[in-house]
């Protein structure tokens, strides 16, 4: 069987470059992910340092305090309550962001020995809240070092990301919104059309170098 070598190399070089894509891509992905879990590991430890201190160190809960905003913010689905009431109050509020809005409760606790409950119950809710998105995303970081090394995963990555263009570039434009961005990056439909094209890439590649690119058109011509 005679192999077309132009043909061969152009399928390989169009797979490689969606691999390469892929791959780095996973890194900078992989590399944010273990940032975010850094800053939580730091943040919590700052919190507890400053809890174990009795609410002492001014300088400590300002940084935090600081830092609170980030924090919620990777924190993600973890840091929020959907249905939370308080203490003796009958009013429930919807959404509730537990690091931004438990951090100054414990803070009154320590400073008002009335309110002193308040450094427990609602401490606990911002140590728990960070915990899960910790455990999370270290969950998350273990997926993605198994993905570098899948070409399937790299490949369907590398097609994604040459797909998003378009949309990067209507999203610079002001044609689109950046949530409409995030759900079409992010949306079930993207992500299996990503890894269907790259099986069929990859089959195609194949077979493109076993039998060479005018055998491989004439073979799928015959199919349709």
């Amino acid at each position: 069987m005679e192999i077309h070598w132009a043909e061969a190399l152009t399928a390989v070089g169009i797979l490689g470059c969606f691999y390469v894509i892929g791959f780095f891509g996973q890194r900078a992905a992989l590399s944010r992910k273990v940032e975010m879990a850094n800053f939580l590991n730091g943040f919590r430890n700052d919190f507890i340092g400053w809890v174990n201190g009795n609410g002492d160190d001014v300088e400590l809960y300002n940084q935090i305090i600081m830092s609170s905003p980030k924090a919620q913010k990777f924190a993600g689905h973890w840091g929020i309550i959907s249905n939370f009431r308080m203490p003796f109050q009958q009013v429930v509020y919807k959404q509730y962001p537990i690091i931004l809005n438990a951090l100054p409760k414990v803070h009154e606790g320590f400073q008002d020995y009335l309110l002193r409950k308040n450094v427990a119950e609602y401490g606990q809710l911002v140590d728990q809240a960070l915990l899960r998105a910790i455990g999370d995303f270290d969950d998350k970081i273990e997926t993605a070092k198994r993905q570098l090394f899948s070409p399937l995963k790299l490949i369907s990555g590398g097609f994604q990301s040459v797909v998003s263009i378009p949309i990067l570039i209507l999203t610079e434009l002001g044609l689109i919104g950046q949530r409409m961005r995030v759900w079409l990056e992010q949306s079930l439909i993207s992500k299996a059309l990503s890894a269907s094209i790259a099986i069929v890439g990859l089959i195609a590649g194949i077979m493109s170098i076993a039998l060479g690119w005018d055998s491989f058109s004439a073979w799928v011509a015959s199919r349709l």
